[in-house]
């Protein structure tokens, strides 16, 4: 970053070098985070929640009152959603973009069904070796340690 500004004359300790790591923080994702941080992990489920009613067909602003209602019912955000009710409904509403939402929402589900389907591709493809090494005559347990599958897995694929 610093390289940028290298024209502007300042002193090279002003500036930091960093690296910068992205953590989903959907609720469902980077679970032992969550449970270091409890709000982090009341904040995801608040959205999930959202998101949920959001896709079942209710207005933002019904979305809003419902998630709010929910969570405090459930002692979720309790503090800050007991405090603010009225304004974070006010704030969701308004600040709420439908198409954003959406293209975010495909996007997420674009990415979650390539990450099951190379899932499944590693699968079949472990399926696959390990139906070759048995019919080369290997042992279940050379099987089992070199393709990581169970060996009721490996004795339904070669049924």
């Amino acid at each position: 970053m610093k390289d940028a500004f290298r024209d502007i004359k300042m002193q090279d300790d002003v500036f930091l070098d960093f690296k910068a790591i992205m953590l989903n923080i959907n609720y469902g994702h980077n679970k032992e985070l969550m449970e270091k941080c409890q709000p982090l992990k009341e904040y995801a489920i608040f959205v999930d929640m959202i998101r949920k009613f959001l896709d079942s067909g209710m207005s933002i602003r019904q979305a809003a009152y419902k998630t709010v209602e929910k969570c405090l019912e459930k002692g979720i955000l309790k503090d800050i959603l007991s405090k603010e009710k009225g304004e974070i409904e006010d704030m969701i509403t308004i600040c709420y973009d439908e198409e954003l939402h959406r293209k975010q929402e495909a996007k997420y589900h674009e990415e979650i069904g390539e990450k099951r389907g190379e899932e499944r591709g590693r699968k079949a493809e472990k399926q696959e070796i390990a139906l070759k090494l048995w019919r080369n005559g290997n042992s279940m347990e050379e099987i089992t340690t070199i393709t990581s599958l169970t060996s009721e897995e490996i004795r339904q694929l070669t049924r």
